[in-house]
């Protein structure tokens, strides 16, 4: 029952994160004062059966700090999420909604009337709220990226999810690391699993990844050892071939974007190459070169 529930948990969080973002989905002209009022509603059951949940699972006699549900305090995190969310759609659905015709405009006390005219007077700070949503926490529709702690991972996951989440203006903090966390496995999520999952957090987790795999020397040796550990061709084929030099362009081809001068160690490079190869292809190889003065 406990895994059931903390299953459903992390759905109803996708679901109430997204919200704005699905709304954007429709399109423009398909986001009217109707379609608003359905994701409210929606949100709001979704958030009321989370609430009820986590009811449920306070209840359960487990041992909480065995749980990240607990350790990592995401009902505070949802609650954020939906703060954010409710807030946006009613600032919409405020937009929307036509403007009453003088003959159909309530009466409301003097005292009321005067505070609205003051308020109007006053000069606004704020730009007027637009009809057309403006996707607080919307992400591209592709899969972000995984990173297990493997440092030649590194710097494609670095800059994949910096693009696709880290650099979002209008994302909060505490959803940025709800994606983080989500994208990280084995060593690189135990480095940054006792943290809750908030604000303030987010910042602290992506400095505590940086520290340890932005690390130059670590990263060189990393794909030195890619290069090392290329296994040797098991046959006389194309796929092997292919396989062993796309192997080793790749570790070239990080090592030059560090700023390693590989130009300058090629006669190394064919020498590491040519061993991998079946014992045919290498003496073909030989044979095409034997004639050669240079190397």
């Amino acid at each position: 029952e406990l895994s059931a529930i903390i299953e459903r948990q992390n759905e109803l969080f996708g679901f109430i994160s997204r919200t704005v973002e699905n709304l954007n989905k429709l399109g423009k002209d398909n986001i009217t004062l109707g379609a608003i009022k359905g994701r409210i509603k929606k949100i709001n059951q979704q958030w009321e059966e989370y609430q009820d949940n986590h009811k449920k699972l306070l209840t359960l006699e487990v041992k909480r700090e065995e749980f990240p549900y607990f350790r990592q305090n995401l009902m505070k995190a949802v609650d954020e999420s939906y703060a954010k969310q409710i807030g946006v759609l009613l600032d919409l659905e405020i937009a929307a909604t036509p403007m009453q015709a003088p003959s159909q405009a309530p009466h409301f006390p003097p005292e009321l009337v005067e505070l609205l005219q003051a308020l109007r007077a006053q000069p606004h700070t704020q730009p007027p709220v637009q009809p057309v949503v403006q996707l607080q926490s919307q992400l591209p529709r592709i899969n972000l990226p995984k990173f297990d702690g493997n440092y030649t991972h590194w710097p494609q996951f670095r800059d994949l999810f910096t693009s696709l989440v880290g650099s979002k203006p209008n994302l909060p903090p505490v959803e940025k690391f709800h994606h983080l966390k989500t994208s990280l496995e084995k060593e690189a999520l135990q480095l940054i699993n006792n943290l809750a999952i908030t604000d303030d957090n987010y910042q602290i987790a992506w400095d505590k990844l940086k520290n340890k795999y932005e690390n130059k020397r670590l990263l060189v040796n990393a794909h030195l050892a890619s290069l090392d550990a290329i296994p040797p061709a098991k046959s006389e084929s194309a796929t092997e071939l292919k396989r062993i030099l796309l192997s080793t362009i790749e570790a070239k081809d990080a090592l030059q974007a560090l700023g390693r001068p590989v130009d300058n160690h090629e006669d190394w490079l064919v020498h590491k190459t040519t061993k991998r190869l079946d014992p045919q292809t290498r003496r073909d190889w030989e044979t095409a070169n034997g004639a050669a003065n240079d190397p």
